[in-house]
């Protein structure tokens, strides 16, 4: 029996749907979380190595080692000041960033 199936198994008292639902709820957080910390760690893993080639330290500021390093530059990120120029379509410029977040 596979993970997947296993999932909707213990959802089934919910209902056919909901327990589908669920299932592919639970699937999809899964295999973000896996993504953004794998995305992270070959970040952190090639800045190390650029700081090698280039005889310096690399990240250490924040976090033991540095590992926090990619988390606080996604949130500098994200707190940046937006500029809306004039004559925009209001709906789509505010959603698109957050679409892509």
């Amino acid at each position: 029996m596979s993970i997947f199936s296993r999932i909707q198994q213990i959802l089934s008292p919910l209902g056919h749907n909901l327990s589908l639902a669920g299932s592919f709820f639970i699937e999809t957080i899964v295999v973000l979380v896996f993504a953004v910390t794998v995305i992270a760690g070959m970040v952190y893993f090639f800045r190390k190595y650029m700081a090698k080639v280039q005889n310096r330290i690399g990240p250490n500021r924040v976090g033991k080692f540095g590992i926090l390093q990619v988390m606080a530059d996604g949130l500098k990120l994200m707190q940046k000041e937006s500029i809306f120029p004039d004559g925009r379509n209001d709906f789509p410029y505010k959603i698109a960033p957050i679409i892509v977040f």
